[in-house]
């Protein structure tokens, strides 16, 4: 059976708090085939002040187990203010058709941090906008 590939460009905006853990906005697709992947893709900066934080995808609310989680983590113990350039993206599957809600969230590392906000930033103006 073959595979299709679906790509996903998201436009990140604002973290805000989903209980334990923040989300940025949004973005709503309609998966025409059950048997194909969705492929995700968070290509810009990340960081935050003495913090462990891990990125990551939903989808419908629930993280990818086909093949795998699409994470990545990003770990800062000095006080002062880090950002750098990340790009997390991967491949999700066994996800039914239709409407798919893809949210790319951030919570805290699993051994702890001090719960700061991590910072997204906004694509300038003249970048498209796409979800």
């Amino acid at each position: 059976m073959e595979q299709s590939l679906v790509f996903i460009p998201l436009l990140l905006l604002a973290v805000i708090s989903v209980g334990n853990a923040e989300r940025a906005e949004v973005c709503d697709f309609v998966k025409e085939k059950k048997d194909s992947f969705l492929r995700v893709v968070y290509v810009g900066n990340i960081g935050c002040t003495h913090c462990c934080k891990r990125f990551f995808f939903t989808f419908n609310g629930e993280e990818c187990k086909d093949p795998a989680a699409v994470d990545g983590a990003f770990d800062h113990t000095p006080k002062e203010l880090s950002i750098r350039p990340a790009n997390i993206e991967g491949y999700c599957g066994s996800i039914a058709n239709g409407k798919v809600k893809v949210e790319f969230r951030v919570r805290d590392c699993d051994k702890g941090s001090d719960n700061q906000l991590p910072f997204l930033q906004k694509k300038s103006s003249g970048q498209q906008d796409h979800c």
